[in-house]
């Protein structure tokens, strides 16, 4: 029995992922972000901002104007621009802490990997 694809169809949802220089309210938003625009099959833009926080942990932002980004877009934007060997999770934070400043936005974080998770329970 061979490895099984996790997660949906092994075509693209996402065509062409291209870096783009950014305006100055993303750079006042996240000034070492790095952007992206992706097409989708539907042919809508995706605006992608991804830093890794000069080494303090990775960050992607993935927004749409009419709609949220799917589960299949954003895992095909996570493995696309972030390093393969981290975690990466969807935060929820306390309710009085919860923040939306865009109504079709997904933010992923990195969190520690198994990896680091073993180092903490050892210590």
């Amino acid at each position: 029995m061979g490895k099984q694809q996790i997660g949906g169809p092994a075509e693209p949802n996402i065509l062409k992922i291209k870096e783009y220089a950014p305006d100055l309210e993303i750079r006042a938003f996240d000034p070492i972000a790095r952007c992206f625009m992706a097409r989708t099959q539907r042919n809508e833009t995706i605006i992608i901002l991804a830093s890794d926080h000069n080494g303090k942990g990775w960050h992607i932002s993935a927004s749409l104007a009419n709609r949220l980004p799917t589960y299949e877009e954003l895992k095909e934007i996570r493995y696309r621009l972030a390093p393969g060997n981290i975690t990466m999770a969807m935060i929820f934070p306390p309710k009085e802490e919860f923040v939306n400043l865009h109504e079709f936005c997904h933010h992923l974080h990195q969190i520690p990997g198994e990896k680091e998770r073993a180092k903490w329970r050892k210590a």
